[in-house]
């Protein structure tokens, strides 16, 4: 059986876009993916919508709101602090890490350049969306 996956996408970098797509379609993922490119179009974006995601793939590094902010607004919303989070950046400042993990993010997970690293990230959206 096939499981449908909501994923919302918050990046500005639409190469990042386009290889996390083609990492989850390479890999058999069945998803729909939203892609938010400002950090402060977040919430909003979540309140105005009938559904959730099954998993949030945050970048850090966003216009307007930066990601831990945008982390911080969703776990302390009570309807979207359940939906699972991915920090995936460049960053891998050890302050990063432990700020988003303080927050609440689930996992943190430094960006792939190629198609094969994207294959962990893949696993991993699918292990966090599968706990949602």
């Amino acid at each position: 059986m096939n499981v449908f996956f909501q994923i919302l996408l918050v990046e500005d970098d639409e190469d990042d876009v386009d290889l996390l797509k083609n990492a989850l379609d390479e890999n058999g993922v069945s998803f729909y993916m939203n892609t938010i490119v400002s950090g402060d179009k977040v919430i909003p974006w979540l309140e105005s919508s009938d559904t959730l995601p099954d998993i949030i793939v945050l970048d850090l590094n966003l216009p307007k709101m930066h990601g831990l902010e945008v982390l911080n607004a969703l776990k302390a919303h009570s309807r979207f602090s359940i939906i699972p989070v991915m920090v995936h950046t460049t960053s891998s400042s050890q302050r990063d890490i432990d700020l988003c993990r303080i927050a609440g993010a689930e996992k943190y997970v430094n960006k792939a350049c190629t198609l094969e690293e994207f294959k962990s990230v893949t696993d991993t959206i699918l292990e966090l969306a599968r706990r949602g």
